[in-house]
């Protein structure tokens, strides 16, 4: 380089990147935690413990990403967010969730997503 300035490495990026990342997944993980009643935490937990019928777990299926866009897959997706909201208030357990808000329901969904792999490890 002319003035004798070079990048790090992808690695030093990637690193910071993964810092900022568990960063932000803990903060919110705390904040969905922290919005939760004692009783809506059951919720989640019950998520890792009642299986289905092929022997995986609710959490797998809340994991499962949406399919291409049909009406029948729009059908089961809307199901699907329904039985999410059965969990609890998930909008108050949200709120302040810092995301754009074309981007809510799956940040939402992502939300619950890190907040019960926190409750796993």
């Amino acid at each position: 380089m002319e003035a004798g300035l070079e990048l790090p490495a992808f690695s030093t990026f990637d690193a910071m990147a993964s810092t900022v990342r568990k960063e932000v997944n803990t903060s919110v993980c705390a904040g969905i935690h922290e919005r939760m009643s004692a009783p809506e935490r059951a919720g989640p937990l019950r998520l890792l413990e009642e299986r289905e019928s092929d022997g995986t777990t609710l959490f797998n299926r809340l994991k499962k990403p949406a399919q291409g866009p049909t009406w029948s897959h729009f059908k089961n997706l809307a199901k699907r967010l329904e039985w999410v909201d059965e969990l609890g208030d998930t909008g108050v357990w949200m709120t302040m969730a810092p995301v754009h808000p074309q981007r809510w329901s799956g940040t939402m969904h992502s939300g619950l997503i890190w907040y019960i792999y926190g409750l796993i490890s």
